[in-house]
């Protein structure tokens, strides 16, 4: 077990800590390795900052097994797949970015997931998003979660849904046991070619609608679907949407 990790590697990186821990800067350590003749020779090595993996398909999976997982410094891989997840109970809580170039990338926590604003998430090219959260998933105002041409998938099991940015250019699905929330302005809450909403509660709300830049929207809700249409003159196709799922 240990409080703060970081790691680089060329093929991969893959790590389970017992209980809660942080992603961020560990500062070089340096030792005295002892000659032959009794002597001594500094051995340094150099400060590492959050998880990077530089092979071109060298995955990245962090776990705890109990206990939080924070990220405080950005993280990556260059096209492998990124999995962060809490196992037994502990939130995800990204104040960096997690990025892959093209990889899929998962959030699996026990309880919440949080993304504060310079916490974003994203891959490119097809490489698919799929946050699940066993209580809420937050994202900040500013926070952005973006795929290239990938799906998205966004659910929180056992409450809200707050949105800052969601962006692709493929399908985005959200579910939430409670509200799916407008979290702020600075971004459009949706962007993406269809997108599927299923809401416990409320999508959107009477004063604070979902902003979304889409072709086509199916939503489903037990006290209302509050939804506002960001692209001038067009069209908006309401009916069904498919979402086959991720990767």
């Amino acid at each position: 077990s240990v409080e703060v990790i970081a790691a680089t590697a060329q093929d991969g990186i893959a790590l389970e800590d017992v209980d809660a821990v942080n992603v961020g800067t560990v500062v070089a350590v340096n030792v005295d390795r002892v000659q032959v003749d009794g002597s001594v020779a500094a051995q340094a090595t150099t400060d590492v900052a959050g998880h990077t993996v530089s092979g071109a398909t060298g995955a990245l999976v962090q776990k705890t097994v109990d206990g939080t997982l924070t990220v405080d410094d950005a993280s990556g891989t260059q096209g492998g797949n990124i999995l962060l997840q809490t196992q037994a109970g502990g939130d995800i809580v990204a104040n960096a970015a997690v990025q892959s170039t093209s990889g899929s990338l998962s959030l699996d926590a026990a309880d919440g997931i949080s993304l504060a604003g310079s916490g974003d998430l994203g891959t490119g090219s097809a490489g698919t998003v799929d946050l699940v959260a066993g209580t809420a998933v937050t994202l900040a105002d500013d926070a952005v979660v973006s795929a290239g041409t990938g799906k998205i998938r966004v659910a929180a099991e056992a409450g809200d849904v707050t949105l800052g940015g969601i962006q692709t250019g493929g399908d985005v699905a959200i579910q939430a046991a409670g509200a799916i929330l407008d979290g702020g302005d600075l971004h459009t809450d949706v962007v993406a070619q269809n997108a599927l909403l299923n809401a416990g509660t409320t999508v959107g709300s009477t004063n604070d609608k979902l902003d979304t830049e889409l072709a086509a929207i199916a939503a489903q809700s037990q006290d209302g679907v509050f939804v506002e249409e960001g692209i001038p003159g067009a069209d908006l196709t309401i009916g069904n949407v498919a979402f086959t799922g991720i990767n």
